[in-house]
């Protein structure tokens, strides 16, 4: 796919925690697998029916370390199951400091969607990051996340896709099995409101991430309550 220069806005609400001497940050820092070049994961993309639409892999590719924070760069290629000729391909990156992980919005985005752009469009993303702290309890709240993705032909925008996530919060600790193996988990929780044009779509998803930090399991549902569809951890390889 052709792409624009992808203006990636890092306006991330690092959540205040207790000064902790350098070493320790780095440590802390150290430990999450997705800031270790080559960890691979790959996701399936289910919808409510069951049936698999799209698959995502996402490889850590670079390390970047300036002493307290830790910058990796991944690549993530994503195909429609239903139409395997469509493909998208970008990066995003994921930092660490005073151990908090934050994610770029870029990861969280429906894959499907990302797929059917197919490889003559022009995509420019921008949008904040997600942060999840090392140590997480239940009841704690976690910032919001955004993105917008402008999609244009020869120089002329013709569909904008974005996605707001608010209410997110930490509310058990669940074990969760798939395909990659058995998790211990911490589920969280949101909101979201999603435009594609002049569709949108309001809802709530759950989500069950490892003390790592590695998403697990993922299930969207509409504002009724109805599952929409779900995303699964099926290959892992750290």
């Amino acid at each position: 796919m052709k792409r624009t220069k992808k203006h990636l806005g890092w306006i991330c609400t690092i959540c205040t925690i207790l000064a902790l001497p350098t070493t320790i940050q780095a440590q802390n820092c150290d430990d999450f697998s997705l800031l270790k070049k080559g960890t691979t994961l790959e996701y399936t993309d289910y919808d409510k029916k069951g049936k698999e639409t799209s698959k995502s892999s996402h490889n850590t590719q670079e390390i970047v370390n300036n002493g307290t924070r830790l910058t990796a760069l991944v690549g993530v290629e994503v195909t429609d199951m239903k139409n395997k000729k469509n493909t998208f391909s970008n990066t995003y990156e994921i930092s660490c400091e005073n151990g908090v992980l934050s994610i770029d919005m870029l990861r969280f985005f429906d894959t499907e969607k990302l797929s059917q752009f197919g490889e003559n469009m022009d995509v420019e993303i921008s949008g904040n990051a997600m942060n999840f702290p090392a140590d997480t309890n239940e009841g704690d709240i976690l910032n919001d996340g955004n993105i917008t993705v402008t999609v244009s032909n020869s120089g002329v925008a013709f569909m904008t896709l974005s996605m707001d996530i608010t209410n997110r919060r930490v509310i058990s600790n669940e074990t969760i099995s798939t395909p990659a193996g058995e998790f211990e988990c911490k589920k969280l929780t949101y909101d979201f409101d999603s435009k594609a044009g002049f569709i949108k779509v309001r809802g709530s998803a759950e989500q069950w991430f490892t003390k790592d930090n590695i998403m697990v399991q993922s299930i969207t549902y509409n504002k009724k309550g109805k599952a929409l569809g779900k995303s699964m951890l099926t290959k892992l390889n750290l």
